[in-house]
């Protein structure tokens, strides 16, 4: 499904405001997420998140490869993994949970400076990239 393009500034302001922040780091490039290596878009930064905002504990990382692929790492999963849904993006810029309390990560696509966000569904996996988060 293809999401509706809104301006990305001024609407990622508004639709993140609502939402609680999870605690992240960003780091330029970075190789690896527990222990899993990751090739990553130059200049574009991989969020290592911390869900529950315990500031001490990465629990998930999300990053953007060089063909604008959006990829995930947790505990576990045996490596990088693509998100779901055919995102695709320039870089990352924040996790957030959803006003509906979900877990979330917003991406920046550079050439129409538009944000996408993808939530964590009710159940397993993550829903599609939409710009109304």
């Amino acid at each position: 499904m293809i999401a509706r393009l809104v301006t990305a500034a001024v609407m990622a302001g508004a639709v993140l405001a609502t939402a609680s922040p999870a605690h992240a780091s960003a780091q330029s490039s970075p190789d690896s997420c527990f222990g899993y290596t990751g090739a990553f878009k130059t200049g574009s930064k991989v969020l290592k998140v911390d869900w529950e905002d315990a500031n001490t504990v990465v629990d998930e990382c999300f990053g953007v490869a060089p063909d604008r692929t959006i990829w995930h790492a947790w505990p576990g999963s045996g490596g990088w993994q693509e998100m779901p849904n055919n995102g695709r993006a320039d870089n990352m810029l924040t996790p957030f949970y959803s006003v509906q309390g979900r877990r979330a990560v917003a991406a920046l696509v550079a050439s129409t400076n538009t944000v996408y966000c993808s939530m964590r569904n009710a159940g397993p996996g993550w829903g599609v990239w939409q710009t109304m988060c």
